[in-house]
């Protein structure tokens, strides 16, 4: 099988919680390792799966955090849904576009830290509802998949998973860009699913080359 991977990072005071291993894209290095061919994916999908943040991930991790205030006054729920709204709307419209999201990655991080399962329930109802700017929601549903934290990847995945219903095709591809990020083949019953009720024809194909991929994986 043929697998995409980087040099470890060499800081070791990279936050446990963020994927610092993504490369570069120039520093992407591809080994074979048995003849089986693996489907290929789309430029978009290999960009997403392979954005290099380590070193600007580390600098910004160690930033104070200024998400939310009176936090000791209003319930964690609501603490979880005000970050993640300061998140969402942390960046303009431009940086957006432009891909330039790191702000609202690091976001994901700290707060997914600091609230946990709050946090990520907050995320899918709201991308389900499309009540955040459908760019940002799908910037978030990537980052949530590119984090690294083995303690909640079954709850990414389903936040993920059923992202996949959302009523906008954006933040649904947003759903999808995140699943190939985590890599996790439990998800393929979900995603076949929803290969089969997705109407945007682009979008359909590129679900289908996901399914292919994590198929190819497993």
């Amino acid at each position: 099988m043929t697998t995409p991977y980087a040099s470890a990072p060499s800081h070791s005071s990279v936050d446990p919680l963020v994927s610092g291993g993504l490369p570069e894209e120039h520093q992407i290095v591809v080994v074979h390792s048995e003849p089986r061919s693996i489907p290929k994916l789309s430029a978009s999908l290999l960009l997403a799966f392979h954005l290099g943040v380590r070193s600007s991930f580390e600098s910004a991790l160690s930033a104070p955090v200024s998400f939310i205030e009176n936090v000791s006054s209003i319930t964690p729920e609501l603490n979880a849904k005000r970050a993640l709204l300061d998140v969402l709307h942390c960046l303009p419209t431009e940086a957006l576009q432009d891909g330039m999201t790191l702000e609202i990655g690091v976001g994901i991080a700290k707060n997914l830290r600091e609230f946990g399962t709050p946090f990520l329930d907050n995320l899918v109802s709201i991308a389900l509802t499309c009540d955040a700017p459908a760019e940002a929601l799908s910037h978030a549903l990537r980052w949530t998949g590119r984090l690294r934290d083995p303690d909640s990847i079954h709850e990414r995945a389903l936040i993920l998973t059923r992202a996949l219903e959302a009523n906008s095709a954006v933040v649904r591809d947003g759903a999808s860009l995140g699943l190939v990020e985590l890599g996790a083949a439990a998800v393929l019953p979900s995603l076949r699913a929803a290969v089969e009720r997705e109407q945007n024809v682009t979008l359909r194909h590129d679900l289908q080359q996901v399914v292919e991929y994590l198929e190819s994986k497993s």
